[in-house]
């Protein structure tokens, strides 16, 4: 019978800094993505809703910022409480 591989005495601690700061990058690209394609979206407002294009894009641009807004605090939350290698 094949025998478990030893586990190294820090790996589960390198294994949650590891997936702490995928999380932490994912996030963020996720973030930047979103505040790219919420706004442009508004070009489809605009074919659609000509008349309503301008409080559809003030709205896609609160949003945006909204999501900019909560990035930066939980970037900021994140580098001060998690233990990043």
């Amino acid at each position: 019978m094949p025998t478990s591989p030893e586990i190294q005495p820090n790996f589960e601690e390198a294994f949650a800094a590891n997936l702490e700061a995928q999380w932490l990058r994912y996030s963020k690209i996720s973030a930047g993505v979103s505040i790219v394609l919420v706004p442009l979206f508004a070009l489809l407002d605009w074919l659609v809703y000509p008349e309503k294009f301008v409080a559809f894009l003030q709205v896609r641009v609160l949003c945006a910022a909204t999501i900019l807004m909560v990035v930066v605090v939980a970037v900021k939350w994140a580098r001060r409480l998690l233990p990043l290698a």
